[in-house]
């Protein structure tokens, strides 16, 4: 392949300008969760563990994670470098593509064809763009270039290329799941296209035969045995039947997007594409007598248009493991169609170079002006994936029944500040699903910053009833109850959200602050877990519940200890200076404790927290400023008696 080096520099150069704007982006959706919140990914010497699991074998998605972790060796927690990444793998992918092409016989203009619609393809934003996309992305490397080495075997056979091929096969599927489909692929190409190259030199039926043995042996440790995390155990709307049906509308949906990648959409969950009712819906009675016949097309053409047959078994081989024949969570998604679009690439390049040959000018006309609309879609789909705000937003506004992006959404608003704003999606969310434990925790989570403890208790409540093993619902509903009073209850669900994610830090500072609550007896155990959490890294909030600890158990020179260490991460905390000014106080310190407390009171941290300083005050005997400071928020805060007669 002469041309592969000139391949190499346009694919990289596209990828690169297309995707120009992506570089910028933040981290969104389940990249915290892969990434920054992964210790696998961020702890050094975790290699072990990113490979093998004791018990079950090769994790899930194992190549994925490490390619995280060397990422995060790279570049830390900056998200720039693993979206560069992303466009590395993604330019390497068109190169395969390319000479899949020139392997398997097409012109050099089609295979470059070909190259350019798959780099510039806006539906691959949701692969490329995504940093959680990856998981496509760097599966279809792998894919596309074992089929690679399939194709090379057959031109000139070595036990090479064969090995070449089994190591791809192995780093895709540990990469995603949907990469068992490539044994497929190849018995396909040998039954259509490949009975027309009469270069070829096909291996017998045993190389097939034991490459669909692989495949099956994976399919059932995936399914059976590992228990992918993203299977369900009931299919979407209850049936397959549903799912059936509701799939054959979905990937006319996805034949559309390929030919006019202009309504895309990041999230198609719950109502942003609803589930089919049955066949008496017209459209899901064509949908799905038309995928019949576009699934029968390619056996029927087989021998009268081979290279024809074999795109369309390319297409619905990629798509079929993730056609819902084994239930999981997401009825589609666009990422989906990363692999599967090859073969649409491929067969407009075909097009386009039939075109060419009839009239060459209006084929350069034609592919500059799809190439040109294809970039400009892909840089504006970028921009869409900038952050949280930008890309639930988006959703909200494009899909407005779709529950999991107004709750996204407003998790993103309720991260500026914004808490009526995100009161109002959660809202959405729960008229769309009203029983997603999901969005009963985050709402019940933010009613708890907004005041209404009472309904914020009943949503944590629910969500706990339909989801007991949420680690996030036990921790929050544990802290309500505590504030309550509820001591034990509040005890209870905390340790059982330890007990579901082992290690969480804020079920574990919860549960500290609880036995503080408890009394002297628990005192001892609440010290411990603080200072397990100090061990594994410097956290102020700690630092400062183990000092206000301290103050409760009569120890407060161990009090000062912990509030100065804490106010050294952070200096203008005026809840630290309060503190520090109760422990100069409660050892006799009074200059001390009447410094700290100016330091305090000039800080604005909310009415309850001015209060608390004119509460100290007056301790202090310092009446007039106990005065000045409680005058500036009467009114706002329930009426403090000893305060009122000043």
């Amino acid at each position: 392949m002469r041309h592969l080096k000139l391949a190499v520099g346009v694919a990289f150069v596209l990828a690169l300008v297309a995707y120009a704007n992506s570089l910028y982006g933040d981290f969104v959706f389940d990249d915290d969760s892969l990434i920054r919140e992964n210790p696998l990914v961020t702890e050094p010497g975790r290699l072990t563990e990113i490979l093998w699991s004791p018990g079950q074998g090769p994790t899930y998605r194992a190549v994925r994670t490490l390619s995280y972790a060397i990422d995060y060796r790279l570049w830390g927690g900056v998200p720039v470098g693993y979206h560069l990444s992303n466009v590395l793998y993604h330019g390497l992918a068109a190169v395969l593509v390319f000479a899949i092409c020139q392997l398997a016989g097409l012109e050099l203009w089609v295979s470059s064809l070909a190259l350019i619609a798959f780099v510039l393809h806006p539906v691959h934003t949701d692969a490329v763009t995504y940093i959680s996309g990856r998981r496509d992305v760097l599966s279809s490397v792998f894919w596309l270039a074992g089929f690679a080495c399939f194709l090379a075997d057959r031109r000139r056979p070595s036990p090479a290329w064969l090995a070449g091929f089994a190591a791809c096969f192995l780093l895709a599927i540990f990469t995603k799941e949907m990469a068992v489909s490539l044994p497929f692929v190849c018995l396909a190409y040998q039954l259509t296209w490949g009975r027309t190259r009469p270069d070829d030199h096909a291996r017998g039926p045993i190389l097939h035969v034991l490459m669909l043995v692989a495949a099956a042996i994976y399919a059932f440790y995936a399914v059976k045995v590992q228990h992918g995390a993203t299977i369900r155990a009931v299919p979407h709307g209850g049936s397959y039947w549903i799912t059936l049906l509701t799939m054959s509308r979905a990937f006319w949906h996805y034949a559309w997007l390929l030919l006019y990648p202009v309504h895309l959409l990041a999230d198609y969950s719950v109502d942003s594409f609803p589930l089919s009712t049955g066949l008496a819906d017209p459209a899901t009675a064509v949908a799905l007598a038309a995928v019949l016949a576009a699934g029968l097309a390619p056996f029927l053409l087989a021998r009268s248009h081979p290279r024809l047959a074999f795109g369309l078994f390319w297409h619905w081989l990629t798509l079929g493991p993730v056609a819902q024949i084994i239930p999981h969570s997401e009825m589609m998604a666009e990422h989906y169609l990363y692999l599967p679009s090859v073969a649409f690439c491929v067969g407009a390049a075909v097009l386009a170079g039939a075109l060419r040959a009839i009239h060459p000018r209006a084929a350069l006309a034609v592919v500059l002006a799809v190439s040109l609309a294809y970039g400009v879609r892909t840089v504006q789909r970028n921009e869409v994936w900038q952050d949280s705000y930008t890309l639930w937003g988006t959703t909200v506004r494009d899909a407005p029944r779709c529950a999991r992006a107004h709750n996204n959404f407003a998790l993103a608003l309720e991260g500026q500040g914004r808490l009526p704003d995100a009161d109002r999606e959660y809202r959405a969310a729960l008229a769309i699903t009203p029983d997603d434990p999901c969005v009963l925790n985050n709402h019940g989570a933010l009613l708890v910053q907004l005041g209404q403890v009472p309904q914020a208790r009943r949503e944590l409540q629910a969500a706990v009833d339909r989801m007991p093993g949420y680690p996030e619902a036990q921790n929050n509903l544990g802290a309500v109850l505590r504030e309550q009073g509820e001591l034990a209850a509040a005890e209870r669900h905390l340790r059982q959200a330890i007990a579901l994610r082992p290690g969480y830090r804020s079920a574990r500072s919860n549960l500290a602050l609880t036995l503080r609550r408890a009394g002297p007896a628990h005192y001892p155990e609440a010290e411990q877990i603080d200072r397990a959490l100090l061990a594994e890294g410097p956290d102020t909030s700690v630092l400062n519940n183990l000092g206000a600890l301290y103050l409760d158990w009569n120890r407060p020179a161990d009090a000062l200890e912990a509030f100065r260490r804490a106010l050294k991460e952070s200096p203008d905390s005026g809840a630290l200076h309060l503190n520090m000014a109760r422990a100069h106080l409660a050892l006799g310190h009074a200059p001390a404790a009447e410094e700290e407390l100016l330091r305090a009171a000039v800080s604005d941290e909310g009415p309850g927290f001015t209060v608390d300083c004119a509460r100290l005050a007056l301790k202090l005997g310092q009446r007039d400023v106990a005065a000045r400071l409680y005058q500036r928020v009467r009114g706002q805060v329930p009426a403090d008696p000893d305060l009122e007669k000043l």
